[in-house]
């Protein structure tokens, strides 16, 4: 082994014309070992320059070396021609390398476009769901979603915003960059300015795009945006829901259900006072004012707490107006049926307009929907024929104000007299030849 290791001068050829990068002969590559060659695959790249000797003017004349001395070297010259070769992968993996940044710029560039073309596809269904608001229907996206139509177009508006925002945000993001790369630049590095001063001017252009579109979108938005308004219950609940400037007569119902209490109280009773007079006890009443004036409905609700026993009223006040006493049109008659002919008394004098008078009575007497059948507050009719007649009274203030009374007039048809005839002394036998009395019977 001592022999095979030993390498003369000759095996290296050095001059000053020639390139300084070691020549390694034949022999050393024929005496490359198993052991070496493995050992070089797993050990670090090593630069063959600085394991060549020391350039000198003439070749190199030395002695043989002892075989003690010579073993390091044959393994350190044997290993130069792997490094050699690992040099040349590290050159293509530098022009690997090299190529990927064009490769991830088209890679970035795809996912942007694919990413804008999803956000206006978006963009566009959600004005075509926001502009047929209109219609008053519900978008069936929002029934899918299970919500109402103001919180669907309230959120699709919503959304459009935000995805403006993030478009301006990340074109800003590109216009400062740009415009980092071109303030950075080296002086003599004009390429690396150019691109950053590029990138500017094109980002801030969009940017300046992507704002003033989103100024006229949000001004079409903000007229498509759909107010919710949210109504705080009353504690009484009137029906009708107005109580103000009414007139009586009128019935009012007034419901107490929306009226809540602690869990740690339980109701005990309900006490309405309706303002005049009248009082009730439910949890939902219903009164009627007769006359004008302001009326005050109080109620108390009397709870209870649970724990202590202690007992706490609770008032809640609704008002009542009513400003007019309407005018009331009341038809009396002496007979409402009979047989035919018919004839028929009427009067209108419990007709009143308590804030006013009644200007003129009208009547349709013969239920054909006719007024001018007679006038004045008492009149007489007689019906001929047979029939159901619905007699009508319209009575007008002077202030124009009118109201209608009906009644029912039903004229029967005529009884006929039925004759009836008596023996007197009647038998119970009858014999021819023999005279007998009859009478007629006075009854009818």
């Amino acid at each position: 082994m001592a022999e095979n290791s030993k390498n003369t001068p000759d095996d290296f050829e050095m001059g000053p014309d020639e390139d300084q990068t070691p020549k390694i002969n034949n022999y050393a590559d024929q005496k490359t070992q198993p052991e070496t060659t493995t050992e070089n695959i797993t050990r670090p790249e090593v630069d063959p320059s600085d394991q060549a000797p020391p350039e000198t003017p003439e070749a190199p004349k030395s002695t043989p070396q002892t075989p003690e001395t010579t073993p390091a070297q044959p393994n350190n010259h044997v290993q130069a021609a792997p490094a050699i070769k690992h040099g040349k992968n590290i050159a293509q993996a530098r022009g690997t390398t090299e190529s990927n940044p064009a490769a991830k710029k088209k890679a970035v560039l795809g996912c942007l476009g694919g990413l804008g073309a999803i956000l206006l596809i978006f963009l566009a269904l959600a004005f075509t769901f926001i502009a047929g608001s209109d219609s008053g229907t519900v978008s069936p996206i929002a029934r899918l979603l299970n919500l109402d139509q103001a919180s669907f177009i309230n959120g699709l508006i919503a959304l459009v915003h935000v995805i403006f925002i993030i478009t301006s945000l990340t074109v800003f993001v590109f216009t400062m960059v740009g415009l980092f790369k071109a303030s950075m630049a080296k002086k003599d590095d004009k390429e690396t300015r150019k691109k950053g001063l590029k990138m500017t001017i094109v980002s801030g252009s969009i940017l300046m795009v992507v704002l003033i579109i989103w100024g006229f979108v949000y001004v079409y938005l903000d007229g498509k945006r759909i107010t919710v308004r949210t109504i705080e219950k009353a504690p009484i609940v009137t029906t009708p829901e107005e109580t103000l400037n009414l007139t009586a007569p009128i019935e009012i119902r007034f419901d107490a259900s929306n009226i809540s209490v602690n869990s740690n109280f339980q109701i005990l009773a309900y006490n309405w006072d309706f303002g005049d007079g009248n009082k009730g006890t439910s949890q939902i009443v219903a009164h009627t004012y007769e006359e004008k004036g302001l009326f005050n409905v109080t109620l108390d609700v009397i709870k209870q707490d649970k724990k202590t026993g202690e007992q706490v009223t609770d008032s809640y006040v609704s008002v009542v107006s009513i400003e007019n006493v309407a005018l009331s049109a009341i038809i009396t008659a002496d007979t409402q049926n009979g047989p035919a002919p018919l004839t028929v008394k009427f009067d209108a004098s419990k007709s009143a307009d308590p804030d006013g008078t009644i200007d003129r009575y009208e009547w349709d007497l013969d239920g054909d929907g006719d007024f001018g059948d007679d006038s004045g507050v008492e009149v007489e009719y007689t019906y001929e024929k047979i029939g159901i007649y619905n007699v009508s009274l319209r009575v007008v203030s002077t202030t124009g104000e009118f109201d209608i009374a009906e009644k029912e007039i039903v004229v029967e048809d005529a009884k006929l007299p039925n004759a009836v005839i008596t023996v007197v002394n009647e038998q119970t036998e009858y014999k021819t030849d023999t005279a007998y009395v009859f009478r007629s019977d006075s009854k009818s």
